[in-house]
């Protein structure tokens, strides 16, 4: 197994990987991922060439912003279980909350996946496209169905096939 974890929307390796809203990581995460982490995995497993010197697991530690190798995954050395705790106010504490205080206070959280929690600003730019959701392409679904949908790309009405045929 090999997994890592970067601090990227989907797709955001492909560029600088600097930032993700305001949020600064104090390097170019995506061009380290490429060179250090992407480029040499696929010459040792696609092209046979070098040694492979990478751990099961290598994640970007957000806050301290470095790259953490792991030879296993979940880590099993230096780490410590523990349980966390919801309180009221968003909080979360590793001391269980008071049966009393539960019963008089306590949060509700709701998860819809018709409303998802946004976690970028709106509109969405597609992080799998080349030039992205810019001006020029940018496309408003006007009609959707299993069949395709049809949309607006700069003012013109437009079709397109449904991407799972299955």
């Amino acid at each position: 197994m090999f997994l890592v974890e970067g601090p990227w929307n989907h797709g955001g390796m492909r560029g600088r990987g600097r930032s993700l809203a305001k949020v600064d990581f104090g390097s170019d995460t995506g061009a380290y991922y490429r060179r250090e982490i992407e480029t040499p995995w696929f010459a040792y497993y696609l092209k046979g060439n070098g040694q492979l010197r990478q751990g099961e697991a290598t994640i970007f530690q957000s806050g301290t912003n470095k790259w953490m190798t792991y030879d296993a995954w979940p880590p099993r050395r230096n780490v410590r279980k523990a349980a966390l705790f919801l309180q009221t106010g968003g909080q979360l504490s590793f001391d269980r909350p008071g049966a009393a205080k539960a019963a008089e206070e306590f949060d509700s959280y709701t998860s819809d996946p018709a409303s998802p929690v946004p976690y970028r600003k709106r509109p969405v730019e597609a992080t799998y496209e080349p030039k992205g959701a810019s001006a020029n392409n940018v496309r408003r679904v006007v009609k959707a169905s299993a069949k395709g949908a049809q949309y607006e790309s700069q003012g013109q009405a437009r079709s397109a096939s449904p991407l799972v045929t299955r």
